[in-house]
């Protein structure tokens, strides 16, 4: 690790005191140089209060019900998904208002910790979240966001890991973790300014998203041929076609999201499945240097990238594609984002994620935003298989239909997307590359 290791060597005294434990985590902890200048460190339990504050459920009233899931640990966006009170597996969860910070108790290593920034009614959590709702008067919620995501405090999480066991945030381990405080408050008021514009960028990336889901049914509904859906059972000569005895791509929905594509009057097209490429993990590389170098988990819902590093030999990324996630869980699979070569220069993705080069840059960005709005998220779920991980092979994927848009659609999809998704994420990006600049800098440069 980076901030953290394991010490070369250990006493006696300290053997005893961790009752003969050797396990490494219990000897790894991140050890301050003795009154540093520029910066104080605090334990984090000192600095933030929590609420315990809970709701109790009517099964009739809708709520926003944030799980451990709907953290997106690429960035800390929280996705709100709405449920009848039936549904919601808690009877007392706790409740959530805007300026809170949630942090999983169980996937805190994986940053599982987000930022609520909604103002919706009945916003509640599950318990499994620790609940911040103030923190102390001389730094600022914001600020203490931005230290939580950064992987100095990742890895302080990590170090309390005992063997066979998650490592977690709980009422004790909050007292064994450091949060660097530093001493001049331009330092503060700078890093909160940075973590409020990438929180804004993130709610109006989320808000173009859903413009272009709603462009997107507008279009495909409105613009209907005469014929009307009508739903049958599969019969022997379908099975026999499709090779496949799952109820999923028989089932009324899948049925109904096709034909209302296949009956777009404007027509469809299809990728050849020659033109699907598959990617690769090099067997010789670095990580977290180098060129771009992009998994499935990079991929956010909205087509975005959160970039990570690598250098090989050769790189398959070299001009504009479209990046498909083939596997993950039933609605991730499919999700896709527009690779733009001018923005992101050469790189590399893995085996997780087909790729597509053959179509011109605005007919790439229209087949991303077509494969990651509201339809076709509930076709791939319906069309992907699999036991461990649902997955969708190049086959699948030729089988989806495109409409065709006019160009005034195709132009106004184009424009939110680029200018009001992909630029927005370059920024929310840049910040964040300012943001761990200045906090490595504070870690590590103590004098």
């Amino acid at each position: 690790m980076e901030y953290i290791n394991p010490p070369q060597k250990i006493n006696y005294k300290e053997i005893l005191e961790k009752s003969f434990c050797f396990a490494p985590s219990k000897y790894s902890k991140f050890n301050p140089k003795k009154n540093p200048k520029n910066i104080i460190f605090e334990t984090f339990g000192n600095l933030i209060k929590c609420s315990e504050e809970r709701m109790d459920i009517n099964p009739k009233e809708k709520y926003f019900y944030i799980e451990i899931g709907n953290i997106n640990v690429n960035n800390g966006g929280i996705d709100l998904n709405q449920k009848i009170g039936l549904r919601i597996p808690q009877k007392r969860p706790l409740i959530v208002k805007k300026g809170y910070i949630l942090i999983s108790k169980v996937r805190t290593y994986r940053k599982g910790i987000g930022y609520v920034n909604s103002n919706e009614e009945n916003l509640i959590c599950t318990s499994g979240f620790i609940v911040i709702r103030t923190v102390r008067k001389d730094i600022t919620r914001e600020f203490l966001y931005s230290i939580l995501r950064h992987n100095f405090f990742i890895e302080q999480i990590l170090s309390l890991q005992n063997r066979g066991m998650y490592p977690r945030l709980d009422n004790t381990t909050k007292e064994e973790v450091l949060i660097p405080i530093p001493k001049d408050k331009k330092i503060i008021l700078e890093m909160t300014n940075l973590t409020k514009r990438i929180i804004e960028n993130e709610n109006r990336i989320k808000i173009n998203f859903i413009q272009i889901n709603n462009i997107i049914e507008k279009e495909i509904n409105e613009n209907q041929k005469k014929e009307k859906f009508q739903y049958s059972l599969p019969n022997y000569n379908e099975i026999n076609e499709e090779l496949r005895i799952s109820s999923s791509i028989y089932s009324e929905e899948y049925k109904s999201l096709m034909f209302l594509i296949k009956n777009y009057e404007r027509g469809f097209f299809n990728v050849d499945e020659e033109d699907i490429m598959s990617g690769s993990t090099p067997k010789e590389r670095i990580f977290g240097k180098g060129k771009v170098w992009v998994t499935p988990t990079n991929i956010t819902k909205h087509g975005t990238l959160n970039p990570e590093k690598i250098i090989c030999r050769k790189y398959n990324l070299s001009k504009d594609s479209l990046l498909i996630v083939n596997r993950g869980r039933e609605e991730d699979v499919g999700v896709c984002m527009f690779y733009d070569y001018n923005l992101f220069g050469e790189g590399q993705h893995n085996q997780g994620i087909y790729r597509i080069e053959k179509f011109n840059k605005k007919d790439l960005v229209l087949m991303a935003c077509l494969m990651n709005s509201k339809i076709y998220r509930r076709i791939c779920a319906n069309l992907s298989l699999g036991s461990k991980m649902d997955e969708m092979k190049t086959k699948h994927f030729s089988m989806l239909p495109f409409p065709k848009f006019p160009k005034e659609i195709r132009e106004k999809i184009f424009s939110l997307y680029y200018e009001g998704i992909i630029k927005l994420n370059k920024e929310i990006v840049e910040n964040q590359n300012k943001l761990n600049k200045i906090i490595d800098n504070l870690v590590k440069d103590m004098n």
